[in-house]
């Protein structure tokens, strides 16, 4: 049996107002959530409930991630992930990664970011980086390694102003 779910979350006012004229912010006065003006943007029309779904669940995600931050830290705090790398080589030399631990209810919110396509993930936080996300900013996604094999998604947590990262395999 399939069961096929079917979400409305822009308002048929919305979708019109946004199909016949990409970059209004508000209608009757009324502001318009700055990602669904966005996502309205770059995306087909079929595309945006799930995509604006998609970029809302790795925003909260980040958010969560944040929101863990005890304090402050010296060095950049490091997410495990599936094959995260030990070590990884930069021009300036090899840099051994040591990922923190943290409690088992954090892995769903890992998981919304490292299990999820690589061109869709980087079409996500292209959109993201150009809002304001509750507890993150400085979001940024870059290939820095020698062999162009990990992407590190960083973003700083404003409390503490520690660096977030997490290594994502590309292949």
């Amino acid at each position: 049996m399939s069961v096929t779910i079917n979400m409305n979350l822009y308002t048929k006012r919305e979708r019109q107002i946004l199909a016949n004229q990409p970059g209004v912010t508000t209608i009757d006065g009324k502001p318009i959530d700055k990602l669904k003006v966005l996502v309205a943007r770059n995306c087909f029309e079929k595309d945006w409930d799930i995509m604006y779904f998609r970029c809302c669940s790795v925003a909260n995600a980040l958010t969560q991630l944040s929101n863990y931050h005890p304090g402050p830290l010296l060095k950049d705090w490091v997410w495990l992930v599936p094959r995260t790398p030990s070590a990884i080589e930069y021009p300036a030399g090899l840099v051994y990664i040591r990922p923190v631990a943290y409690p088992e209810r954090l892995k769903e919110y890992l998981e919304v970011i490292w299990n999820r396509p690589r061109k869709e993930l980087v079409t996500i936080i292209n959109l993201l980086q150009q809002i304001d996300i509750p507890g993150v900013s400085n979001l940024k996604l870059t290939s820095r390694d020698i062999n162009q094999t990990y992407w590190e998604l960083e973003w700083t947590e404003p409390k503490f102003e520690n660096t977030n990262r997490i290594f994502l395999h590309r292949g």
